[in-house]
């Protein structure tokens, strides 16, 4: 979402969007929701293979359960945001029909408190609970502008390693996509955070 409320936009959001829809458009079926709310992704996200959400991230430092996705809602006096939260996530059994969550937020794969600095509670891992097969996210902050670059990377990877479903070609996809992006930006901070989870 490029919009929201309370939050910073993210201009990159329209680009990341197009990419996508260019590069798998003879791929998959694509359905975008434009401003989904959290119940309207619960009960659409297991009818996809590919999930791919573009919006902030928030990491809850007390209780990780309750880190979250930021979607929003209409409230009583306009857009609210509406949180999209691990426990939410991991409730929800998609029965093995889900293949890849794509996580393009922030700190999607982090943990920030120190009593639970060894488990492995975030989003990333909320979906994996679900039934995704794999998941990538990040483990802080990402960039925006960096954010557009991968995806679009990581889906022109993706559409050339394999469209069978193949395990191995959505880490190649990233390994590939993040290389790309150290090879322009060689900053850490920029390409380090993004990680695959899954099988």
């Amino acid at each position: 979402m490029s919009a929201t409320p309370g939050h910073a936009s993210l201009p990159g959001f329209d680009s990341e969007k197009l990419a996508i829809q260019r590069i798998t458009k003879d791929f998959c079926t694509i359905k975008a929701l434009e401003s989904p709310t959290v119940e309207h992704v619960l009960e659409n996200i297991a009818g996809f293979d590919i999930t791919h959400f573009s919006c902030h991230g928030s990491v809850d430092p007390e209780d990780p359960s309750n880190s979250h996705l930021l979607l929003q809602k209409e409230g009583p006096s306009g857009p609210v945001v509406d949180e999209l939260t691990v426990s939410q996530i991991s409730k929800r059994n998609t029965s093995g029909r889900t293949w890849i969550a794509y996580l393009s937020a922030c700190s999607t794969a982090g943990v920030e408190t120190k009593l639970l600095a060894d488990e492995c509670l975030h989003l990333a891992s909320g979906f994996q609970v679900a039934g995704f097969a794999h998941v990538i996210g990040s483990l802080w902050q990402a960039n925006d502008h960096i954010c557009v670059l991968l995806a679009e990377s990581f889906y022109r990877c993706l559409t050339e390693f394999g469209t069978k479903r193949s395990n191995r070609a959505v880490a190649e996809a990233l390994r590939t996509a993040v290389l790309e992006i150290r090879s322009e930006s060689p900053d850490p901070e920029l390409w380090a955070p993004f990680i695959h989870s899954g099988a």
